[in-house]
């Protein structure tokens, strides 16, 4: 939850999210019922971040998709 919460929160850099995004793809392999929640957090942040965000979220969502 903590990790989401870096994730959609404007008070974190691109790096604190992008850290935090890896972290939860890491539990996503334990628990995959996480996938299609960080799938929609990413894809609803992309637009307000980074380029670096954006970049680093299509690669975890195409890792994830062969999950």
């Amino acid at each position: 939850d903590l990790c989401f919460s870096y994730l959609v929160s404007e008070l974190y850099p691109v790096a604190v999210k992008a850290h935090a995004m890896t972290i939860i793809y890491h539990h996503v392999l334990l628990y995959p019922e996480l996938k299609n929640e960080l799938i929609a957090v990413i894809e609803d942040q992309a637009e307000n971040n980074s380029v670096g965000f954006k970049a680093r979220g299509t690669i975890l969502i195409k890792q994830m998709e062969k999950l």
